[in-house]
């Protein structure tokens, strides 16, 4: 006999660990999210660092809710890899190094770039503009001490 367990992601244990302490402000229940906003925080964010299918070699930046913020283009050496991340690290907190973009579909998304102006990460598409905000401030806040794990 076999059974599937469901997927419970970090984000769901934490909305979990809200309801049980009784805090308010979840947007889904009505109230402001300063509360939930605190929570995440103290959660720290984390890069994966993960070889593709094609052999390439990619990270991702984690906000402490486990969403994924930013991606990295495809390196074909490790180390490469690695000089990204401490690149996103330094031009994280660089004025002027996010730049908000639009899709066709009108959704929003960012990319941060270094001082040469390449891009070394991309966000998801937000459907508002305060979500894609709010996507970049996440980024400046977890990338600089964020820990590097092996995905």
């Amino acid at each position: 006999m076999s059974f599937v367990l469901p997927r419970t992601t970090v984000a769901e244990c934490a909305l979990e660990q809200i309801e049980r302490l009784g805090i308010e402000g979840h947007p889904d229940r009505g109230g402001d999210d300063a509360e939930l906003e605190r929570m995440e925080q103290t959660m720290a964010g984390k890069f994966e660092a993960y070889t593709g299918k094609n052999g390439e070699h990619f990270f991702r930046l984690k906000s402490g809710n486990g969403e994924v913020v930013l991606t990295s283009q495809g390196y074909k050496a490790k180390d490469d890899c690695a000089n990204g991340i401490a690149s996103v690290r330094k031009n994280s907190q660089r004025d002027g190094a996010f730049e908000t973009k639009a899709a066709t579909d009108g959704r929003q998304y960012f990319v941060l770039k270094a001082t040469n102006g390449q891009v070394v990460g991309q966000s998801q598409m937000y459907k508002t503009a305060s979500g894609c905000a709010n996507g970049i401030d996440s980024v400046k806040r977890n990338a600089p001490d964020a820990p590097v794990t092996e995905a």
